[in-house]
């Protein structure tokens, strides 16, 4: 037996005192081949949405962490029972090994200042397929149905071999951190799917999900994966335009719900479900950047792909803390015909600042009334009354390194937001 270690990037607030910090854990995409196989300039611990991602929810609070797993299986494959067999395994290793890098934060709890019940298992791509296992695949019976059972009648994974859900046992596993537990509390996939919608029953965790919904790797709704170099069929699997509503009818996503929060677009079926946000008129993986000339994403410049990012943290951040901090927490939502966002041009500089900030209003009928700051969370932490100003300096004032979010109000009625950082 070959034992190799997986490594993660660990990224924590400065500056702080907290001592219960919560967790969130990202695995990258790659279609579990190593980028070396594969050719494209993404698929590891250092891919640059995942950079971005840690970076910022380090700054809100979070030990962000981004890691590696175990790579590997047969997309070549000669028929379709080994390809299908093949990539359940990787997701099966890559599970457990999600769950031993959450075993290993509550064995270092004391190091990295985090909280024991506040974990977040997230991904992109084949790394939210990761995530979504982790939540939702426990069960023997779940590995028992005809579409992960080969020729002979036996199960795709053989536990005997591979271990248990968690990764334990198993003459090919080699086990860490026992006595620690391995659960969590919230799902965020970033283009993932599910094996099967039978994985998921009641009491498991809530899910965040976005979703490009053109993306013909990872389907929306369900449909079979196909081997993108052969156009070779490899298994059925489902995406949040189903497994979201399938969870919510059993009561999963309730934690997400009651805190009066934007909503998303509506779904494929009409209806907008709390904690799906899709993406339409985009594939496989908008929020990610790298070479002009990769074909799976030929559009994928960074200002591109950081206007998705700020979606994806606007969007989470305050379901997060209501499933993680607060489940009283309310952010009312104002929405966009009220906030008459295109109507005032206004400039913020220098943004990011270490010190202050100017607002500048270019619009000779427009005057400041007030103004409110939330941090990424959706919390108010400073309102000011402007006086009626077109210049006006917004001080630190003691504001922690982050990124926040200006809500500008005018004396006309009107309103806008800027996204602003101090450093």
């Amino acid at each position: 037996l070959y034992v190799d270690s997986l490594v993660v990037d660990i990224y924590t607030p400065t500056g702080d005192t907290a001592a219960n910090r919560p967790v969130i854990l990202l695995s990258h995409a790659g279609s579990f081949l190593p980028n070396s196989f594969t050719g494209l300039p993404f698929g590891t611990k250092s891919d640059s949405c995942l950079i971005e991602m840690c970076t910022r929810f380090a700054k809100m609070g979070y030990v962000a962490a981004s890691f590696d797993y175990r790579l590997g299986w047969n997309p070549l494959g000669a028929d379709q029972e080994t390809r299908a067999k093949t990539i359940i395994l990787a997701v099966y290793k890559a599970m457990q090994d999600a769950k031993t890098l959450i075993r290993y934060f509550r064995a270092n709890a004391s190091t990295y200042k985090v909280a024991q019940d506040k974990f977040v298992v997230g991904g992109s791509n084949s790394g939210a397929y990761v995530a979504l296992a982790a939540g939702n695949l426990n069960q023997g019976s779940e590995l028992s149905q005809a579409k992960f059972v080969d020729s002979t009648g036996n199960p795709f994974i053989d536990t005997t071999l591979w271990g248990n859900f968690d990764g334990f046992g198993g003459q090919l596993n080699n086990e860490n951190h026992a006595g620690e537990a391995s659960d969590f509390q919230l799902v965020l996939s970033l283009g993932g799917d599910v094996g099967d919608l039978s994985w998921i029953n009641a009491g498991e965790p809530p899910v965040v999900a976005f979703h490009g919904v053109a993306d013909p790797g990872s389907p929306y709704e369900t449909a079979v994966v196909i081997v993108a170099a052969t156009g070779q069929p490899v298994i059925e699997v489902s995406g949040p335009g189903h497994y979201i509503p399938y969870g919510d009818n059993l009561g999963n996503q309730d934690a997400l719900k009651g805190g009066d929060f934007c909503a998303a677009p509506a779904s494929t079926d009409g209806n907008v479900y709390e904690g799906n946000y899709p993406f339409y008129g985009v594939g496989f993986e908008p929020w990610g950047w790298y070479s002009a000339a990769t074909p799976v994403n030929p559009n994928a410049s960074k200002g591109r792909a950081l206007a998705y990012i700020d979606t994806i943290i606007a969007y989470f951040a305050p379901r997060a803390y209501k499933v993680l901090i607060d489940d009283t927490y309310t952010d009312p939502c104002v929405g966009i015909n009220e906030t008459k966002v295109n109507d005032v041009d206004v400039e913020l500089f220098p943004n990011p600042s270490s010190t202050e900030i100017s607002i500048r209003v270019n619009d000779a009928s427009q005057a400041i009334r007030s103004i409110q700051v939330f941090d990424i969370a959706g919390k108010l932490a400073r309102s000011e009354d402007v006086k009626n100003l077109t210049r006006y300096t917004l001080g630190r004032k003691g504001l922690e390194n982050g990124v926040y979010f200006v809500n500008i109000q005018f004396t006309s009625g009107g309103q806008t937001y800027r996204r602003v950082m101090f450093e």
